[in-house]
This record gives structure tokens, sequence and C-alpha cells, in this order.
């Protein structure tokens, strides 16, 4: 693998993460929102390396209540798999992160060697 398809690579982790880390930022804002479908980002391998992102709903709607004589669909934010997602994303984030920076140093020592 040479050192460019390592920066590509790096960079599509992290924008990957960074829209985990959206994701599961709006999906908590919208905890208390009445009929909010919480979503998720889903990565998938890229041919050359890296991943991509798609947005996907995370599955049941919420509970339903009732309130005031009616039936109200409550969000189906789980705070628990939020908060686990966003540690996930933010220590994958700081990895892809040091790849970039180590690919970095390895190029500026090949130009040192070259020079």
């Amino acid at each position: 693998m040479s050192i460019s398809n390592v920066y590509g690579v790096a960079a599509s982790g992290l924008r990957f993460q960074a829209d985990r880390l959206q994701e599961s930022a709006h999906n908590v804002a919208n905890v208390q929102t009445e009929g909010f479908s919480a979503r998720t980002v889903v990565g998938e391998e890229q041919e050359n390396g890296g991943v991509s992102g798609e947005l996907v709903e995370t599955g049941d709607p919420g509970p339903i209540v009732l309130e005031d004589g009616e039936e109200v669909i409550l969000s189906n934010t789980e705070l628990e798999n939020e908060a686990v997602t966003q540690i996930t994303a933010k220590r994958a984030y700081t990895a892809n992160l040091k790849t970039l920076e180590t690919a970095q140093e390895m190029d500026e020592e090949l130009m040192d060697l070259v020079d």
C-alpha cells in the first residue's frame, strides 16, 4: 500500500467517524421529539481501501403512549446506544488521525533521506 493510499484510507475513516458522531448527536438532540426515528451511519468497505458511510434507520418505532386519550409515538432514540456510538466513533477518529500523522512523519523521513 502506498503512502498516498494510506492518506486516502485514513481520511475516509475520519469522514466516516465524524458522520457517526454527527448523526448520534442529532439522535440525542431529538430524544424527546415525538415520532422521531433515530438513524445510524453504517460503514461499507471501498474497493480501493477506506470506508464510506450510509445513513440507515435504526429499526423499530419508539414506544407508544396515551396522551390526552390519543396514542403518541415517542422517539426511538436509545441514549445508552448513542453513548457507545459516540465513544467508539471518537476512539476510531483518533486512531485514523494518528495514522495520518504517522504517514506524514514517514513522508518527512523519506524526504530527509532523499535530500
